[in-house]
């Protein structure tokens, strides 16, 4: 495993230990006499304490929601409109494929996921505290970055597969699997 991995994963659960740990004492009464206690034993101010938790809870919220908003939409947007339009635009321009419906479709998905992301952010932003909107803006930037790391570049092969009523056959030479005998 990476180091950087391992980090990560640390940093993880060390979250969810906390966001445990202050859901527990929101709820149980026990719970929280036991944390109390402990942060009376701590030289730090407790109110200080509790309000920098409460701000780090709400931040790992934000950045989740912003994570799983970007990985809804974003990455699919900007799939659509920055890898498979151009290459479709590409195909039809070299007389590849027959018809621009490819460019149309693809450009007209990722404009409308885009757009309910957009949507989905705007609705989202503001809806809590400035912890949680700093959460989302990570959120979806680490989305991002983890995007552009784990694209996978489809092979032509794949995209013309995928639009195989399209192709122009006497300019594109496709394979076709036969049975062997």
């Amino acid at each position: 495993m990476k180091y950087g991995t391992r980090i990560a994963y640390g940093v993880i659960g060390g979250a969810a230990a906390l966001a445990l740990t202050l859901w527990l004492g929101a709820s149980n009464s026990e719970v929280a006499i036991v944390l109390i206690g402990i942060l009376d034993w701590l030289p730090l101010d407790r109110t200080v304490v509790l309000n920098n938790a409460e701000a780090a809870g709400v931040f790992a919220i934000g950045s989740g929601v912003g994570m799983l908003a970007w990985l809804v939409t974003g990455r699919e947007a900007f799939r659509c409109l920055g890898q498979r339009a151009p290459r479709a635009w590409h195909l039809w321009r070299r007389d590849a494929l027959t018809s621009l419906i490819p460019v149309l479709k693809y450009t007209a998905l990722g404009l409308l996921m885009g757009g309910l992301g957009a949507y989905l952010m705007q609705y989202l932003w503001g809806l809590w505290t400035t912890a949680y909107s700093a959460g989302l803006a990570a959120g979806a930037f680490g989305g991002a970055i983890y995007s552009a790391t784990r694209s996978r570049r489809g092979s032509q092969m794949d995209f013309l597969e995928a639009n195989q009523r399209y192709i122009n056959d006497e300019n594109v030479s496709v394979f076709t699997e036969t049975e062997k005998p």
